[in-house]
């Protein structure tokens, strides 16, 4: 399972790289792939003064009575395993429904 995903996402990933790189050909725009650990170094480098923020900015709001409190959760994996088992309980009770309408 986790071999198909990691296919998915290289696939992603390669349809973004090819989409950027014709976007931007011809044009003085860079984009490479990198890591956190290398945009720090160069912030690093960058040798910026930055402000300290003390005040908690969660939870977001895009609206009146509109929160994001959800939005940053942590556990991605047990929330695939449940979209995942959710679909097969979908496909279950689907079918179960088709096979009691049919005749014996």
């Amino acid at each position: 399972m986790q071999e198909l995903l990691l296919f998915w996402w290289y696939i992603l990933f390669l349809s973004l790289s090819l989409s950027v790189s014709q976007q931007t050909s011809g044009s003085d725009i860079n984009v490479f792939y990198s890591t956190p650990s290398c945009y720090l170094m160069e912030l690093n480098k960058a040798n910026l003064t930055w402000s300290v923020k003390f005040d908690d900015f969660f939870p977001y709001a895009d609206g009146p009575h509109e929160f994001w409190t959800g939005y940053f959760t942590s556990r991605p994996a047990f929330k695939l395993y449940e979209r995942l088992s959710n679909n097969f309980l979908q496909v279950r009770a689907g079918g179960q429904g088709a096979r009691e309408g049919l005749p014996t």
